[in-house]
């Protein structure tokens, strides 16, 4: 709500991201707070030997102020598809509140299997 960020992408030097089957973390830093989280955009560059992709939800944990805003994707990113309807999902927030309680989720797992980006 306080402002954008540039786009990011996703990758790690030691692991392939974005998998099947993988459940991936990422810290992204900005260099001023943008404030409460409403929408975000993702977008797959439909690249690799099996490149479509499913995206079940996105999880934005804002360490500042312990606020996790979700984001319910639900949707594949597929080749086979329209090559635009394929390749971008804007979503808006679904829900917004406290970081979940659950220790499989917590912000010691976020900083202890992270990614950056």
């Amino acid at each position: 709500s306080d402002g954008t960020t540039r786009p990011h992408i996703f990758r790690a030097p030691n692991r392939k991201v974005l998998g099947m089957g993988n459940d991936d973390w990422f810290l992204l830093y900005t260099a001023n707070y943008l404030g409460d989280i409403t929408e975000i955009v993702l977008w797959h560059s439909s690249s690799g030997c099996r490149p479509d992709w499913y995206c079940s939800q996105i999880t934005v944990y804002d360490i500042k102020t312990e606020t996790a805003y979700n984001f319910v994707v639900d949707r594949w990113f597929s080749v086979t598809e329209d090559l635009e309807d394929s390749k971008l999902w804007r979503g808006e927030l679904t829900k917004k509140g406290a970081w979940i309680t659950d220790p499989e989720n917590s912000v010691g797992k976020l900083m202890g299997d992270h990614f950056f980006a």
